[in-house]
């Protein structure tokens, strides 16, 4: 507090004049004391503009300071010292804040408040202080908490990884890092890390490696940070046919001459009628699960004209192609036949089946 003081000197002259039986005397001139006026500026409050701040994010605060008194002038740019004090660690704060003062009745400065890494919820008294005024605020840091988990995609054919992404209240503390705790439900059907190191502007996120099945599978990733444990469902299906190739004539290479899924009718892939035995190839989405898969392939003939019917001119196995587990592609013989003399052209299919589903290869067999 800032004392100015004046000094009103008021002079009273009393003149008495008594006359005393006895004698006569004076009576003394009479001075009354000092008068003094004082002014300054009291310390009359602090504040926040929140009353709680995540971990490692700040707030403003607000010291003020009213007028009262009397008192002249002051200079411009006049400023005043108010002490600031934090019983927490967890929140740091300047020592001193500086408000400007002039003749208005309330001034105030703004401060930054940083709150630090907290492991609980915690209170924070903050203090002001100014010529043995002091005033108090508390404020509560509230640490960090794990708000989503997500995976991308949620159905994988097994063999696929997933994206697992993770959602913070808040940002990581600069220089710091928080350790995140990962699991799975079924360790047979997917794996994820045991924990994942999260810092400041590093991604949140993490893979799910998914492992091959014979049926469709769930399971379910769940992540925990502070308390909070966050899930998210995963499907994980078996293996289809993706497609059904043929690839080349038996011994000479692996060049692909035509695959499917295809439609029809079909304007190319045409090949000719030398009935020799040529390589097919069918392949999987993904890895063929525990036991492996056995892929069933078959042919048929289509219309070579409005009213005719080609004749069986392509020959596959009698028997169901194994895939042994983890394998994607398995290659089987295909033979391909004449077609008969006067038919230029002769249509047939070539289709894999796995599990209901498939896909077949469309191919035209030129003629004489």
């Amino acid at each position: 507090m800032r004392t100015f003081t004046k000094t009103m000197g008021l002079v009273v002259g009393i003149l008495c004049l008594a006359l005393s039986p006895a004698r006569g005397a004076e009576h003394p001139i009479i001075s009354p004391p000092p008068i003094t006026v004082t002014g300054g500026w009291a310390l009359s409050g602090i504040a926040f503009n929140a009353t709680s701040v995540p971990e490692c994010e700040t707030v403003t605060g607000k010291v003020t300071l009213n007028a009262y008194g009397s008192f002249p002038s002051v200079p411009p740019g006049t400023q005043v010292a108010v002490n600031l004090h934090s019983n927490n660690a967890a929140v740091s704060v300047v020592t001193t804040v500086f408000v400007s003062v002039g003749p208005s009745s309330e001034t105030s400065a703004t401060f930054q408040i940083y709150a630090g890494h907290v492991s609980s919820s915690t209170s924070v008294v903050i203090s002001a202080s100014y010529q043995g005024v002091i005033k108090q605020a508390t404020l509560t840091v509230v640490p960090l908490s794990l708000n989503n988990l997500t995976l991308n995609p949620e159905v994988v054919t097994g063999g696929a990884g997933s994206l697992g992404t993770m959602t913070l209240s808040g940002p990581v503390c600069p220089g710091g890092s928080i350790n995140i705790s990962l699991s799975s439900s079924d360790t047979t059907i997917a794996t994820v890390p045991s924990s994942v190191w999260v810092q400041r502007g590093s991604p949140w996120t993490f893979t799910v490696n998914t492992k091959p099945v014979n049926n469709p599978a769930s399971v379910t990733i769940s992540a925990s940070y502070g308390g909070v444990t966050k899930t998210a469902g995963l499907t994980d299906n078996p293996a289809a046919v993706s497609s059904v190739c043929i690839t080349s004539i038996m011994g000479a290479g692996s060049g692909i001459l035509v695959c499917g899924p295809g439609t029809f009718p079909v304007t190319n892939h045409v090949i000719p009628d030398n009935g020799l035995q040529v390589n097919g190839r069918v392949y999987l989405n993904g890895p063929a699960g525990p036991g492996g898969a056995d892929v069933i392939i078959t042919s048929s003939v289509l219309p070579a004209g409005p009213s005719h019917i080609t004749p069986h001119i392509v020959a596959v196995p009698n028997y169901p192609v194994h895939f042994a587990e983890n394998d994607v592609q398995v290659i089987f013989p295909i033979t391909i036949y004449k077609c008969p003399t006067g038919i230029t052209k002769c249509y047939a299919t070539v289709k894999a089946s796995y599990r209901g589903g498939g896909t077949q290869v469309y191919i035209i067999v030129s003629g004489s």
